[in-house]
């Protein structure tokens, strides 16, 4: 339910934006939502860093005890 408030958000999603240049999806074919759902795995990826360091280090992460 919170990610359908967030999506309705943003506005149409299907609206097209201008797109970034480091952004890995076609140049014409990103929309609003496809750049928050490209937020959503970029900060993905980052927690996933987050607890292969801390692993590393001895840590256990917090979502994992």
């Amino acid at each position: 339910m919170l990610y359908r408030r967030l999506i309705d958000g943003i506005g149409e999603p299907n609206a097209a934006v201008r797109s970034s240049p480091i952004s890995p999806l076609k140049p014409r074919a990103e929309t609003r939502l496809s750049l928050a759902v490209e937020a959503l795995i970029h900060a993905s990826n980052h927690d996933g860093q987050m607890v292969e360091y801390l692993r590393m280090n001895g840590i256990v992460p917090p979502a994992s005890r």
